[in-house]
């Protein structure tokens, strides 16, 4: 019986780093760079595009409607984003990669894929992550609701979820937000000085 006990408190503890580990690996606040380029060329599509992609930067960003972290980063970097594009010196391509535990995410993503206007679907991508706490932990009639409220009734299935997933996994992508500007990998919460200083030294 005794034995019994044991083994079953390893399991218990087993199970719960289990957990944890899947919990960080898949949100992650800190950033860091990884030592080799990635061609961008072959991961222009499976997302959100805005802006010209001839523009001299491009930026990837792997992504989560309902992630905290991601949330933190697009409210960082936005505005310099958005300059960006307008600038004409930035192509960005947002891709909301879908994470078991954020339901709310899935949903939210059907409602912006089924806009269709570049500036409106930016401008609801930029109100979801900001009003983020009022619609992500809302069971079913709440959340529609929230998208009463917002006018986002309209919803469209995301038909590239398995291209997606087979492409962070070829990437060897283990958190979110990852963001790739032309080639370089930043894993975790890139702040906005060091995204001003690393578009700086590719448009020189």
């Amino acid at each position: 019986m005794k034995n019994r006990k044991i083994i079953a408190c390893l399991v218990i503890i087993t199970i719960l780093l289990f957990i944890a580990g899947v919990g960080n690996l898949l949100m992650s606040s800190n950033s860091s760079v990884a030592s080799t380029k990635i061609s961008s060329e072959e991961l222009i599509e499976n997302g959100y595009a805005f802006g010209d992609s001839d523009a001299p930067i491009t930026l990837i960003e792997y992504t989560n409607f309902q992630c905290t972290y991601c949330k933190e980063q697009h409210s960082e970097l936005n505005e310099e984003v958005e300059r960006l594009i307008n600038d004409g010196k930035l192509y960005y391509l947002m891709k909301h990669v879908s994470i078991e535990a954020y339901k709310n995410a899935e949903i939210v993503n059907e409602r912006v894929n089924a806009i269709s206007d570049k500036d409106s679907q930016l401008s609801v991508i930029n109100r979801v992550f900001k009003e983020q706490e009022q619609w992500s932990e809302k069971n079913a009639g709440e959340l529609e609701r929230y998208f009463e409220n917002a006018n986002l009734q309209e919803k469209n299935p995301v038909k590239i979820k398995g291209k997606l997933e087979s492409e962070v996994k070829k990437l060897g992508i283990t958190s979110t937000p990852t963001t790739i500007i032309n080639g370089q990998k930043f894993q975790g919460t890139l702040k906005k000085e060091e995204f001003l200083k690393y578009i700086e030294t590719e448009l020189e």
